[in-house]
């Protein structure tokens, strides 16, 4: 009786919506996500080769990149907001989805000008088919915005179904053209944006459900979300710019083939950055909920912990790169074993900035994160133009590791000033020394009488 309480204990805590159970289930639908793509993209790699797995990066990351640009903040206000007066969030989700499908248009007006300028060295049929993905901008900006409300509903097993769904029906419908020889660049873009439609469908079918979307008092639920949005905007506007700059910046300075072997080292890289995202994910309504004093803590822990997991794990990959590569993808592709390296250890540390990142937003100081992806993009970009036309795609691994590192230390050093104590409840001023003295203090007083080690522990607490 006891063994099937316990064991039904656990599986309410690893199947529930909060705590370990969203955690895990977060988590492990991240690996799902990853291991789909890998798939997709050694599908698309060594059926298309570097020339082709190029042109299909050049037409598909339109779309989600402008859409996500002009969402005005919408997605962390919406959360934020929702957590705050949940008795709203019908209307307070009828007004950003408005206001999102019209972000959304404008995204595509701008796409279908500026991909003819920024792609003027590609094929036109890539061209043309890149103009085309813009038509689903809106669409975009929808699944954002719908995929937000059940995040913020604490709703994580719904939420991981429809974040897994694309990337189910994505390979589902690539896999026909691979048999059927008929996998091109165009028909394999075409099979990525529509997989979208069936999550976008059901995900708002759900939304409407269940908060009874409507549009009531329209003014009141825009000026909240915007009031917050917009200010929230400007993190969300050089994080995305930032996640995206080095595609958006170098397929217009590589040739096709170069951006083939930079896409498939990009992709390669991010597999330890499940980790990272899935625990921002959970942590960013429980940062809100607990506020700075608590927060700022257990966010500083999760970046230390996340940042020492990613480094023991990414250092076989380093090692074995080659291989791994050839293996994979293909033998033309072990030529970006070197940036592969480089790209790994830029997302380790870019997957602590992120957490850290999100938790400025959690606090209610969304200026400061703005403030610490403007220092990134700052970096990122002359250094992106002035590297890659020189050194080739080796050169987008030097820059964007700069720049993460910039980041990072930007809000390192604003959560310190900011909330002294909590900072320093885990990291005591003097850094990695201070550490280290306190570890030693307590080594060397461990077999100590009691009275002595408070004593030892006072006088070390008041040097550090």
């Amino acid at each position: 009786m006891r063994l099937g309480a316990a064991l039904e204990v656990c599986k309410r805590a690893v199947l529930g919506n909060r705590g370990l159970g969203a955690i895990l289930q977060t988590l492990s639908t991240s690996v799902l996500i990853q291991g789909l793509n890998i798939c997709t993209g050694i599908l698309t790699a060594r059926l298309l080769g570097p020339q082709g797995r190029g042109e299909l990066a050049a037409i598909v990351m339109w779309p989600p990149f402008l859409a996500y640009l002009l969402t005005f903040g919408m997605p962390i206000s919406l959360v934020y907001r929702i957590r705050r007066s949940p008795e709203r969030a019908g209307e307070l989700l009828g007004v950003a989805l408005l206001i999102c499908v019209g972000s959304g248009c404008v995204a595509t007006v701008i796409g279908l000008y500026g991909v003819t300028f920024w792609l003027a060295g590609y094929p036109p049929a890539v061209v043309s088919g890149a103009q085309w993905a813009m038509l689903t901008a809106p669409l975009a900006s929808l699944g954002v915005v719908l995929s937000t409300a059940v995040q913020a509903d604490q709703e994580f097993r719904r939420f991981n179904q429809f974040r897994a769904l694309p990337n189910v029906v994505a390979i589902l419908l690539l896999a026909p053209l691979a048999l059927t020889r008929t996998l091109t660049p165009e028909t394999a873009a075409a099979a990525y944006i529509a997989s979208s439609v069936p999550a976008v469908w059901l995900n708002g079918g759900w939304t409407f459900r269940t908060f009874k979307v409507g549009l009531r008092r329209v003014t009141e639920s825009a000026r909240l979300l915007l009031g917050y949005g917009l200010r929230a905007w400007l993190i969300d506007l050089f994080r995305s710019i930032s996640e995206q700059l080095d595609r958006i910046l170098v397929v217009g300075l590589l040739t096709p083939r170069d951006m083939g072997f930079y896409v498939v080292a990009l992709s390669a890289s991010r597999v330890l950055g499940i980790v990272a995202g899935a625990a921002s994910m959970v942590l960013f309504p429980k940062l809100v909920s607990l506020g700075p004093a608590a927060g700022v803590v257990l966010l500083i822990r999760a970046a230390l912990g996340l940042t020492a997991f990613m480094l023991v794990a990414a250092l076989p990959l380093m090692a074995v790169a080659p291989f791994l590569l050839r293996l994979v993808y293909g033998a033309p592709f072990a030529a970006s074993a070197g940036v592969f390296r480089f790209l790994l250890v830029e997302s380790i540390f870019n997957g602590a900035t992120s957490l850290l990142s999100t938790g400025f937003v959690a606090f209610g100081r969304p200026g400061r994160g703005a403030i610490q992806q403007a220092v990134g993009f700052g970096a990122a970009v002359p250094l992106l133009l002035v590297l890659v036309p020189r050194d080739g795609i080796a050169g987008t691994g030097v820059a964007l590791l700069t720049a993460t590192l910039l980041r990072l230390g930007f809000a390192l050093l604003t959560y310190r000033a900011l909330y002294p104590a909590a900072f320093g409840a885990v990291i005591p001023a003097g850094g990695p020394r201070a550490i280290a003295r306190a570890a030693r203090s307590k080594l060397a007083t461990a077999g100590a009488p009691p009275t002595r080690t408070v004593a030892a522990g006072e006088r070390h607490d008041g040097d550090g």
